[in-house]
């Protein structure tokens, strides 16, 4: 037994010893001073064993042993399952040809082959019975439309009709005169601006605006020159460069060739 295991015997001992004084014996009396502690005894006879205790942890594997002499033969064990295909071996060479066998079976029809040339016109055939009428056909779509007929000869004059109301007054030519010489006097132009009384209208003249500068925004009717060739702005506020795919320019003059070349 192990020290841990007595340990639990003798407290188990000491446990029945006590319910057994318990029984017999008078009420004890008033507890006395403690007296000195005295030397320790002999251990005492070895008691019942106690209650098992529960299974300690696994001990650590122990070194392996020598190898046993081999056992008698087993029962052979089940199939395990097919293992992969091996690699395809080499195509072995053609064996003696057997003796023929009998005629077999009529196999199925094969495909149709592909049509054959064409044959050579054969002799007209006798004419056959008509055939019975089929049965009516569907209404057909209607037939384009024909060509116009001549007109015809022209009717009978209408009876006469009521007079109609009177028009409303038109204008005079004094009246002409005075508005013309309104307008002309209130007609100014200034450059590419004309002004007409409360309208003011932007028209595309063509001007002179010298050599093209990038960032400049021109308007619709400037001339400029770039490279030697000359053009003239289409749209308003225009930046882009003249002949790099803009829209907002046209080629007036393209530039002459160099006569020192």
């Amino acid at each position: 037994m192990t020290k841990d295991e007595l340990e639990l015997v003798g407290v188990y001992v000491d446990s029945r010893i006590e319910a057994a004084l318990a029984k017999y014996s008078p009420p004890p009396g008033p507890a006395g001073p403690s007296g000195p502690r005295g030397e320790k005894g002999a251990d005492g006879a070895a008691g019942p064993a106690g209650i098992a205790g529960r299974d300690g942890k696994d001990g650590r594997d122990g070194t392996q042993g020598a190898r046993g002499e081999p056992g008698e033969k087993g029962m052979p064990g089940i199939n395990g399952k097919d293992g992969a295909a091996g690699p395809k071996g080499e195509r072995g060479e053609a064996g003696a040809r057997g003796e023929r066998g009998e005629k077999g079976m009529d196999g199925a029809p094969g495909k149709d082959g592909s049509p054959g040339a064409r044959g050579e016109k054969g002799d007209p055939g006798t004419n056959g019975k008509d055939g019975a009428p089929g049965p009516r056909g569907e209404k057909g779509m209607d037939g384009a439309p024909g060509i116009a007929g001549r007109d015809g000869s022209p009717g009978r004059d209408g009876s006469k009709g009521d007079p109609g109301k009177d028009g409303k007054d038109g204008i005079s030519r004094a009246d002409l005169e005075s508005v013309a010489a309104k307008m002309i006097a209130e007609l100014k132009i200034d450059g590419r601006t004309l002004k007409l009384g409360p309208h003011t209208v932007r028209l595309p003249i063509p001007m002179w605006a010298g050599f093209w500068k990038e960032g400049h925004g021109y308007e619709a009717g400037d001339i400029v020159t770039l490279g030697g060739s000359a053009w003239i702005c289409l749209e308003t506020d225009t930046k882009a460069k003249p002949g790099n795919g803009s829209g907002g320019w046209d080629l007036m003059a393209r530039h002459g060739k160099d006569a020192s070349r």
